[in-house]
C-alpha cells in the first residue's frame, strides 16, 4: 500500500510547541530545575494549577532554537547562558486540533538571578532538585526529560555533543 493509497485518513503532524527546562548548578554538582505553576485563579488558563516546566508556542516562521530562548526569556525574565537541545522529540495527540505534535525539547542551564514570571500565565515558581521535580511534575514527556538531562548533563563534555547515552543526546546549541 502507498502512502497515497490512505488519502483524507492521513493525520497531519505538526510542530507547534517546544518545552525547555530550566536548570542551575547547585554547590554540591547536582542540578535543580525551574518549575511553573500554570495560574489557578482564571478559567481561561489552560491547565490551571498544574506545575511545569516552560512550555509555549512557536511564532510562525520561528526557528525552534530561537523558540527555545525566547520562551525561556518570556516566562522567567532571563536569557539561558547555555542552551541543549535533545535529539529526541515528545510527542502527544491534541483532539482539539486532531493532530499529532512533535514537541521539541532543550534544557536551558539559566544564569543566577531573580526569576520574573509571565504573571498572566503564572502564579508561582520553584526550583527544585531532580528528584523533587519529578515528583511534582505531572507530564510523562516533562519528568522524561528532566530526569534525563540531569543524568546527560552530569556525564560531562566531549566536543559538540555535550551527552549522549543509547539513543538520547544533548548538544549544545550556538
Amino acid at each position: 500500500m502507498r502512502i497515497d493509497d490512505f488519502g483524507e485518513r492521513l493525520r497531519p503532524v505538526g510542530v507547534f510547541y517546544v518545552d525547555v527546562h530550566p536548570a542551575r548548578w547547585r554547590e554540591d554538582g547536582s542540578l535543580e530545575f525551574l518549575l511553573l505553576r500554570r495560574l489557578s485563579t482564571d478559567a481561561a488558563v489552560p491547565m490551571p494549577g498544574e506545575w511545569q516546566t516552560v512550555s509555549g508556542k512557536l511564532v510562525q516562521g520561528e526557528r525552534i532554537s530561537d523558540a527555545f530562548a525566547r520562551q525561556v526569556h518570556a516566562k522567567t525574565g532571563s536569557w539561558p547562558s547555555q542552551l541543549f537541545k535533545f535529539r529526541n522529540v515528545a510527542q502527544f495527540y491534541d483532539d482539539n486540533y486532531d493532530t499529532v505534535m512533535l514537541v521539541p525539547n532543550a534544557v536551558a542551564i539559566m544564569p543566577p538571578g531573580p526569576v520574573e514570571l509571565d504573571e498572566t500565565l503564572h502564579d508561582q515558581f520553584v526550583w527544585l532538585p531532580c528528584a523533587d521535580a519529578l515528583e511534582t511534575l505531572i507530564y510523562p514527556t516533562q519528568r522524561w526529560a528532566v530526569e534525563t538531562a540531569a543524568k546527560l548533563l552530569s556525564l560531562g563534555d566531549d566536543g559538540k555533543t555535550y551527552a549522549r547515552e543509547g539513543q538520547v543526546e544533548l548538544t549544545a546549541l550556538a
